[in-house]
Formats: C-alpha cells, sequence, structure tokens
C-alpha cells in the first residue's frame, strides 16, 4: 500500500478491522507520528507494535505488512523489512468488513493508492520487487 499523509499530529488509520469494540485490528499512525497495529481479541489487546520509522507527512511512502505462519509480524518501509514482532493470538474475524481509511473511527487524512491484499505471507525479495515495480509512480 502507498500512502501520503496530510496530517500525521493524530492517530489516523490506513486500514483495518471492526467486528465490535471487543475485537478488531487497524494499521496506522499512532499519536507520536509512527506506524503502528494494533489488534484487539476478545477484549485483550494481544498486539500493539511500533516500528522504528516516523510516518513523514506530505511524502509518498510504500508500506507493507505481513503475519508468518509463525505468527510473526514483519512491516517493511519502501520495499525493505524495518520491524518486527511476535504475537501468538488470531486476528479477529477475517470474515468481517474491511475498512481503507478508517475502521475504528480514527480517520486517515491523507492519499491511499495501491491497497494489495495476499492470501499468503510475501517474503523480502517479493516486497522489494512490488515496491521497485511501482516507485516511478509515486517518487
Amino acid at each position: 500500500m502507498w500512502v501520503n499523509p496530510d496530517d500525521v499530529t493524530n492517530r489516523r488509520e490506513f486500514i483495518g478491522q471492526y467486528q465490535d469494540s471487543a475485537n478488531w485490528w487497524r494499521w496506522g499512525n499512532d499519536d507520536l507520528d509512527q506506524w503502528e497495529i494494533d489488534v484487539q481479541d476478545a477484549g485483550s489487546r494481544t498486539v500493539q507494535v511500533n516500528p522504528s520509522w516516523d510516518v513523514v507527512n506530505g511524502s509518498w511512502q510504500q508500506i507493507f505488512l505481513s503475519r508468518r505462519s509463525d505468527h510473526k509480524w514483519n512491516f517493511y518501509l519502501n520495499g525493505t523489512l524495518d520491524g518486527s514482532s511476535d504475537d501468538t493470538s488470531g486476528v479477529p474475524d477475517l470474515s468481517a468488513a474491511l475498512y481503507i481509511g478508517n475502521s475504528t473511527g480514527e480517520n486517515f487524512d491523507g492519499k491511499i493508492a495501491n491497497v494489495h491484499i495476499y492470501d499468503r505471507h510475501l517474503e523480502s525479495d517479493e516486497v522489494l520487487q512490488n515496491y521497485n515495480a511501482l516507485k516511478h509512480r509515486f517518487i
């Protein structure tokens, strides 16, 4: 997914699912201008991960999130692995509606392009290949 945020001073959501107040997941930026993934499963927050990079206001960035079968979340920025975290919980109801730009009430302010959802984990070389294939459109 490519994002170009106009406002990074508040919590914003790129993509996520909202089933109810106890079951949801969201990926966006937190109120400290950093990327964030949150998973709430049966009322307990099971994942809250902040990769080491900041969200850049007014600039296109390719971001990619993948979860491997061993429950490791991998975060990529512009085709490069930049963070990972382990979590053994399930993602709440994958059949629930998917929202782009807002899932739990934190509207994204900016542009989102080229959202791709895969039914398998992508390896690092595949993420980089996707970045290189599309970067001429955004950078």
